[in-house]
């Protein structure tokens, strides 16, 4: 780890434009680099344009970076341990998901205020709810820090990854079984530091694994040209696909099966998706509206032995053809 000031090595014939693209490529590419925010200013010759020299600014000492290590090293630990050989990558992608979301609350405390400062004010300061180190040690973070904590916890997998931008929100591209697909961290925590926003610790499996037609249904997630993006098409990985929760037309039984396998796990978000926002909607209908969950609940329950009574919400997703059911076993 090397806090290099001044860059005056410059290979021949880069100029400034090439050096913006290079600094963009590592932060883009280098979650672990967490105390650089590509704060940095370069000499060029007039007459051609070829940077001789980069000044480099830091914003943490040598000192604090080392012990900053050593804590995000200590927090990573439990997840690197819950892994196994005999777990598939796909299982390894999820339990990152799902331990991202019950670790972290998206910080709008935090980011509020840093929008009520000039730009002058932020640029020097350490900005940990964009990195990995708000993450896994402050446990706060926003879209860039969840993001580049699942791209750095991927990495330590060595599944591939990476992180995209639109600009104003970040998620994940991940490779699984020999396909791409998008995945959103953030989106799928729904709590907060602040009360007024904070909607619970429950898992949102809408982003997970999703296909490039619906991550550009969604607002904010128009990327960047910072990486050439390949187009996603499988739904194998897909999170509903992938557990039978996937409906193409309203099937009881199945979804009656699907309930008792949920509750035998004691799994707190049945989320079921559908081929269409109707067909979504004559499922709500049928199970919220004439009890049918109700129905299928207490024969699961039964089934599963939950002795201790049992109480949910629910929801139609904004985001797409998507029932949420939020079971509370109380």
């Amino acid at each position: 780890m090397n806090f290099v000031p001044v860059l005056d090595d410059i290979p021949e014939n880069i100029n400034g434009d090439q050096v913006d693209r290079l600094f963009e490529q590592v932060l883009v590419d280098h979650p672990e680099i967490f105390w650089f925010r590509g704060n940095y200013s370069f000499y060029a010759e007039k007459s051609t344009g070829i940077v001789r020299k980069i000044d480099l600014t830091y914003r943490y000492t040598q000192e604090e970076v080392q012990a900053a290590r050593e804590k995000i090293a200590v927090a990573v630990e439990p997840f690197v341990e819950s892994i196994n050989d005999q777990m598939s990558d796909f299982e390894v992608v999820l339990r990152a998901y799902e331990t991202l979301v019950n670790f972290v609350d998206y910080d709008t405390i935090t980011l509020e205020r840093q929008q009520k400062l000039t730009y002058e004010q932020r640029i020097d300061k350490p900005d940990p709810i964009r990195t990995i180190y708000g993450v896994f040690v402050d446990r706060k973070a926003v879209c860039a820090g969840y993001a580049r904590a699942m791209q750095f916890l991927l990495k330590i997998m060595g599944i591939e990854s990476a992180y995209v931008s639109s600009g104003g929100h970040a998620w994940n591209l991940v490779k699984l079984e020999g396909d791409y697909y998008h995945l959103d961290v953030t989106w799928a925590d729904g709590s907060n530091t602040s009360p007024e926003k904070n909607a619970g610790d429950m898992i949102d499996y809408s982003f997970f694994c999703v296909t490039t037609e619906e991550i550009l249904g969604l607002d904010a997630h128009q990327p960047t040209d910072t990486i050439q993006l390949p187009l996603c098409t499988a739904t194998k990985c897909n999170y509903h696909h992938r557990f039978g929760l996937y409906f193409e037309c309203y099937d009881e039984e199945k979804i009656r099966r699907a309930v008792c396998d949920g509750l035998r796990i004691r799994q707190p978000n049945l989320s079921f998706k559908f081929l269409s926002l109707a067909l979504r909607d004559q499922a709500a209908e049928k199970l919220i509206q004439e009890r049918k969950l109700d129905e299928m609940l207490a024969y699961a329950q039964e089934q599963a032995g939950i002795g201790a009574s049992l109480s949910y919400t629910y929801s139609k997703s904004q985001y797409g053809p998507i029932l949420n059911i939020f079971v509370k076993y109380n």
